[in-house]
């Protein structure tokens, strides 16, 4: 055999498998969007996916004769659509940037994930929540759930652990119950150090809402939510310096917000916010002497006398023949129909 040949050097490879198989416990109310699992894969890995449900519903009289629809749903959200820099930020490439800040100029790559503390001084930090949670501004949802506590929930549901206290005011917590053993912030002080975690989980439930659970019609996108192109290291919460800053960023939706699934489109919740979907059509009557062709509604009778030729400066008057071509009118009115 040549020693050029190469053709039997072969590698082979084995695939390791492991059983990620658990069982998780949790309470929901309807419409939320919770979720129960999430895992950082890695190019090349695929994995089986197997579930089981039960629902136990509150305890009542009698059995609740309802039907209860409950979905699981799986998602992939590549790290790239949080941020652009964090494969090169994975493997140490900051030589290679891949955005630029201004016409000769690129964006610094740095190798920190988008972080946050869990405690510290300050609201730069998820015990700013806590923080917040005891002040006097309402932080009521929609729904009037206080948002403070559905952002604790949130957190809980993704393994940050409980960033409520123990005496959390019954009133303010009506939308969950936490237990005040899984306060990480009991281990943590000035003198020790606190611990940062990234909020990779975070970013990508607010990318999956913005995505697959957003009325597109009603709700605009907010890529503040899930988007950190703009980060160049540090603390994401660092610019939160000051109380009002903080109440008014827990105030909107943010990196925090749990949300909720909306209502099946039926007749009422189909309804259009606005007529084509942006300004409604109108008939500019001024300017310079010209013709042109628009229905009109009689005073004199109510009726709607549609083909008359208006002319500017003038009363319109009805014409046998318009100045319009058929063709052109027919693809006006197929751009400008509203169904109501």
């Amino acid at each position: 055999m040549s020693l050029f040949n190469m053709s039997a050097v072969k590698n082979h490879p084995r695939r390791s498998g492991f059983d990620l198989s658990n069982r998780i416990c949790f309470t929901s109310k309807a419409g939320e969007l919770l979720p129960v699992f999430w895992d950082i894969v890695y190019p090349g890995d695929s994995f089986k996916i197997k579930t089981q449900l039960f629902t136990r519903t509150q305890p009542l009289n009698t059995a609740a004769y309802t039907r209860i629809r409950e979905y699981l749903d799986f998602y992939f959200v590549p790290l790239r659509l949080i941020n652009k820099n964090l494969p090169t930020a994975l493997v140490q490439m900051q030589n290679n940037p891949v955005q630029a800040t201004g016409l000769s100029s690129n964006k610094i790559v740095t190798t920190d994930i988008p972080w946050t503390s869990i405690s510290g001084a300050g609201y730069s930090n998820l015990n700013g929540i806590n923080a917040l949670y005891h002040g006097s501004k309402d932080f009521s949802d929609l729904l009037g759930f206080n948002s403070l506590t559905q952002s604790a929930k949130l957190l809980m549901y993704l393994r940050y652990g409980n960033f409520l206290p123990s005496n959390a005011n019954i009133a303010k917590s009506a939308s969950i119950g936490l237990s005040s053993t899984l306060d990480l912030r009991s281990s943590e002080s000035t003198s020790t150090g606190y611990t940062s975690i990234h909020i990779l989980p975070l970013a990508a439930y607010q990318k999956v809402y913005a995505d697959f659970f957003r009325f597109t019609q009603w709700e605009k996108n907010q890529p503040y939510t899930y988007n950190f192109d703009w980060y160049s290291g540090g603390n994401v919460l660092a610019s939160l310096t000051t109380v009002a800053l903080a109440e008014k960023y827990f105030s909107d939706d943010n990196l925090f917000t749990l949300r909720y699934a909306n209502w099946p489109k039926d007749m009422f919740m189909g309804v259009m916010p606005d007529s084509q979907l942006g300004d409604v059509s109108i008939v500019d009557a001024s300017g310079s002497e010209g013709t042109f062709p628009v229905g009109l509604m009689d005073v004199n009778d109510g009726t709607m006398r549609a083909g008359l030729l208006a002319r500017s400066g003038s009363a319109p008057s009805e014409q046998s023949s318009l100045e319009m071509r058929a063709e052109r009118v027919r693809s006006v009115l197929s751009h400008n129909v509203c169904v109501y």
